[in-house]
């Protein structure tokens, strides 16, 4: 029998670092199997087993995604040995590559065209985080969203003190994303 680490990511939030293991595991020669750890602080609190690769790719965009709808954990991949990592054929389990920026600069001038009808207006409100991910490629979390189509920038400030004054916790270009 023997276990080979094939891939790990790694990312922190919320005052923790997270980490995800995959294990290939080859209890005898011709067959294999793929042991998924999540552990935070480098104590495992979850292990799933995949029989796949595929269902293994599958099972850490799941880990990867549900981090990143908890909180602002981008994850990186830190570790994959290109002989043993698994071969996933199905197109839509791979994991999804960020846009590059200029993708992103482009679905904001059409956010604000549609939106306000005008590519250098101004937009305020807010959005959900599965908006933002689509939008700006992260969560910039909540709060007010203030998209200058002009200036190029994105800025997201909170209400502090119980709507007493606003702080501005990101104000970022376009091309910054």
């Amino acid at each position: 029998m023997s276990a080979q680490l094939v891939e790990r990511w790694e990312g922190a939030a919320k005052g923790a670092r997270y980490q995800i293991d995959v294990m290939r595991i080859e209890p005898r020669p011709g067959r294999e199997f793929f042991d998924i750890r999540l552990s935070r602080d480098a104590r495992q609190y979850d292990s799933k087993l995949a029989r796949s690769p595929a269902e293994a790719r599958g099972r850490v965009q799941h880990a990867v995604d549900w981090a990143l709808s908890y909180g602002p954990a981008p994850y990186t991949r830190t570790f994959r040995d290109p002989k043993l990592a698994p071969v996933a054929c199905d197109a839509h389990l791979i994991l999804t590559a960020q846009a590059n920026r200029f993708e992103l600069a482009a679905r904001l001038a059409l956010f604000l065209v549609k939106r306000k009808g005008d590519r250098a207006a101004r937009w305020s409100g807010t959005l959900l985080a599965a908006e933002q991910r689509a939008l700006f490629g992260r969560f910039l979390g909540k709060g007010t969203l203030t998209i200058d189509g002009a200036r190029e920038r994105i800025r997201h400030s909170v209400s502090r003190s119980f709507g007493m004054g606003r702080q501005v916790t990101a104000d970022l270009a376009w091309t910054e994303l």
